[in-house]
């Protein structure tokens, strides 16, 4: 692997959850709702700043963050090793987005 390929298979990752578990919109402000089903291609999505709120139901932070990073939900004990390299670095950019440990 080079430096590159964890990049690219996170985006792979990503992706495959967005056309597995569908990316819905909506353009009122704090919706609660799903809001409709994006209708334009998935890489858009991605495209020109957007920001992409994702909603977990029935898995844990931690192991959709594992997962996207390397392929299994369980590669990192968070509760034991803390949060693991690069979101350790960085967590969030903005919007007090916080990851937790539960």
């Amino acid at each position: 692997w080079d430096e590159y390929t964890p990049r690219i298979m996170f985006l792979k990752r990503l992706l495959i959850c967005f056309a597995r578990c569908g990316v819905y919109y909506s353009e009122t402000d704090n919706s609660h709702q799903l809001g409709e089903l994006w209708p334009y291609p998935l890489a858009a999505v991605l495209g020109h700043g957007s920001r992409v709120l994702v909603r977990l139901e029935d898995i844990e932070s931690s192991e959709f963050l594992n997962f996207l990073l390397t392929g299994d939900p369980e590669s990192v004990d968070w509760r034991e090793s803390g949060i693991p390299w690069p979101l350790r670095a960085r967590i969030a950019a903005t919007h007090s987005v916080q990851l937790d440990q539960s």
